[in-house]
């Protein structure tokens, strides 16, 4: 799962996208205390782990809680995280220099998904939560010579920076699953608690 890169969430706000007429039967709400978010997930149990990667202004601890639907081999990943990617010391005073940094870190982290052969973008649109500046993508993971054929899988992924924290809510599975039901139903639940 190293190809997913960065995976960052989007916290403590109203959901990203219109919520799903109906929660997916069994489904409980999960709420992340230290990372400020809630969101739709099959279990309260999520597998959580904590990632490290380098900004360029120092190492961000990313906490990670990821669930898998469906058989071994063929799941489908759900995914949310967050990270602090910017420390006070170096945010800019200037509103005009605060968008143009946003625009930096989100447009780094996509990168971050993209660059090095780790995945191909597919699509990409800018999205406002409130003031709060995001992106959302549709990758198509590359994950080389010894991973399943190119166009396999697909991972669509939400940012949304708020303040120095970057908030990434991820999905990882074929076209049919990244289109499910239960995938849109995960992506449009995300809100800031």
């Amino acid at each position: 799962m190293r190809a997913l890169g960065l995976a960052l969430l989007i916290a403590g706000l109203p959901a990203l996208t219109a919520a799903a007429d109906e929660p997916p039967k069994g489904w409980v709400t999960f709420r992340s205390l230290p990372g400020r978010f809630a969101l739709l997930a099959p279990t309260d149990k999520p597998k959580v782990a904590i990632e490290q990667t380098d900004t360029g202004v120092g190492k961000v601890d990313l906490p990670t809680a990821t669930w898998e639907l469906g058989e071994a081999g063929s799941e489908l990943l759900l995914i949310a995280s967050y990270g602090d990617v910017l420390p006070k010391a170096v945010q800019k005073p200037d509103a005009r220099q605060r968008e143009e940094q946003a625009r930096r870190i989100i447009d780094g982290a996509r990168d971050g998904m993209t660059g090095n052969g780790k995945g191909k973008l597919i699509s990409e649109k800018r999205l406002a939560v409130g003031t709060y500046p995001g992106l959302d993508l549709v990758i198509e993971p590359l994950f080389g010579a010894n991973g399943p054929k190119p166009g396999t899988y697909l991972m669509r992924v939400k940012l949304l920076l708020v303040g120095e924290r970057l908030y990434q809510v991820m999905l990882l599975g074929t076209k049919a699953q990244v289109e499910s039901k239960e995938a849109l139903a995960f992506l449009a639940s995300f809100r800031l608690i």
